[in-house]
C-alpha cells in the first residue's frame, strides 16, 4: 500500500472496509499509522474459532457452507470459487457488458481497457493462487 500511494503522491489517506476487508483495513491502519488517518468498517468479519462468537450468524445456507468448505479444504473451495466466478462473469455478457457498464470510462485507461475486461472475465478460471478470491 505505501508503494502505490508513494506512486501516486498520496501522503494520508483513509480506508473502509466491508466484510473480510474491514480486518484489511484495521491491519492497514494499525500497521501504517503515518499514512492511514482513518478507517471505516461495515459488517466487518470476526475471528474465526474465537470463544462465544458464531462467526457464521446470519450467513445464509450457502455461504455458511462455502466457509466451512473454505476451512476444511482450501484447494477445494478454491476450484469451487473459481467454477462460480466464471460462470457469473460468463452469464454477465463477458468483456462486451463490462465495456458498456464503465461507460465513458472504457477503454479510457488501463483500468478499463479492452484487455483488462477479457482478463476479468477469464481470470476466474485459470489456475494459480495470484488472483482474487480464495
Amino acid at each position: 500500500m505505501t508503494a502505490v500511494a508513494g506512486k501516486l503522491g498520496i501522503t494520508r489517506l483513509a480506508l473502509w472496509g466491508v466484510s473480510g476487508g474491514g480486518p484489511c483495513a484495521l491491519a492497514c491502519a494499525a500497521l501504517l499509522p503515518d499514512l492511514v488517518v482513518a478507517a471505516c468498517v461495515f459488517a466487518p468479519i470476526g475471528p474465526h474459532g474465537e470463544p462465544g462468537l458464531d462467526y457464521l450468524e446470519g450467513m445464509g445456507e450457502g455461504d455458511r457452507e462455502d466457509v466451512r468448505l473454505f476451512f476444511e479444504d482450501r484447494a477445494q473451495a478454491r476450484e469451487k470459487f473459481r467454477a462460480n466466478a466464471l460462470a457469473w462473469m460468463s452469464g454477465q455478457g463477458g468483456a462486451e457488458a463490462l465495456l458498456e457498464r464503465w461507460g465513458d470510462l472504457a477503454e479510457a485507461d488501463a483500468a478499463h481497457s479492452r484487455e483488462y475486461a477479457e482478463d476479468l472475465v477469464l481470470s476466474p478460471g485459470q489456475g494459480g493462487d495470484d488472483g482474487a478470491g480464495l
